[in-house]
């Protein structure tokens, strides 16, 4: 999780009529927890409650990492769904069967 760039950089002209960049830039902390899913919603399941989701990502051999093992288990112990999602069919198959 790296936060957001702050750009406070400007282009000035000078007396020659030369333009020259001033000033610098500055990255902020993100408020994101460490280990948050890629996605997160309340949807309904098929008796009408709302459910909370949380669906992680992963493409090819990419794998969970630690911090992602104990935020998933930190909403299955709180009631919510943890799904690791490979692909789109993946995902609308799960969907489907809330």
């Amino acid at each position: 999780v790296t936060g957001r760039y702050i750009d406070q950089t400007k282009v000035v002209t000078d007396t020659l009529g030369f333009k020259k960049k001033i000033g610098s830039g500055k990255w902020i902390r993100s408020s994101m927890q460490p280990g948050s899913a890629d996605l997160s919603a309340t949807i309904k399941n098929k008796d009408g409650i709302g459910v909370s989701v949380k669906i992680e990502i992963k493409i090819k051999s990419d794998r969970q990492s630690e911090l992602q093992k104990q935020y998933q288990k930190g909403v299955e112990r709180a009631g919510g769904r943890y799904f690791l999602c490979h692909g789109f069919s993946e995902f609308l198959n799960y969907y489907n069967n809330l």
